[in-house]
């Protein structure tokens, strides 16, 4: 027997009502923020201009650049302490750099690497101690085949998503 889905998923998690979404303003991290809304959660949409992919009560923007560290504890805990505990995160924040590989500068390879694996880590640390507090919830990363490929251009972006994989392993 299946289990049919629900609009108040909120139920399994024990209350908690808040899931936050870095890149949630576009994209695949908008979809996530917009069926987490229709779950019954008030989904922080985090992204660099703090817009929200719907117009709900339900989703709140939150303009953040997920690479500087102070905004991001005092953006993630102002959020926290507004709407509650929370169920969980997903980490869809992402920048990426076409150049390729053989030719792709440092710095543009440490802003990829800041901006998409280092902000996900640095959320989820955050995050991290109120989920256990809590019983637990979830944090949630985007993944590519391109961990696995060697893809010309992709130097950077491979690089992160193997990264972002071992991460998701460590705090499971």
């Amino acid at each position: 027997m299946s289990r049919q889905p629900t609009t108040d998923a909120t139920s399994l998690w024990a209350g908690r009502t808040s899931v936050l979404v870095t890149g949630g303003s576009s994209g695949i991290g908008a979809a996530i923020a917009l069926e987490w809304a229709r779950l019954g959660f008030t989904v922080g949409c985090a992204s660099r201009r703090g817009t929200t992919p719907a117009d709900s009560a339900r989703l709140i923007g939150l303009k953040l650049d997920v690479s500087d560290e102070f905004t991001v504890a005092e953006v993630v805990g102002e959020f926290i302490k507004s709407h509650g505990p929370l169920a969980g995160v997903i980490n869809c924040a992402g920048y990426y750099d076409p150049t390729p590989s053989a030719t792709l500068p440092l710095a543009d390879l440490r802003t990829v690497l800041e901006v998409n694996l280092v902000s996900a880590i640095h959320i989820s640390q955050l995050a991290f101690q109120g989920l256990k507090e809590h019983g637990g919830g979830f944090i949630g990363t985007t993944d590519t085949l391109y961990a696995d490929l060697g893809v010309t251009q992709s130097l950077a972006y491979a690089a992160l998503k193997a990264g972002m994989a071992a991460v998701s392993r460590t705090l499971a």
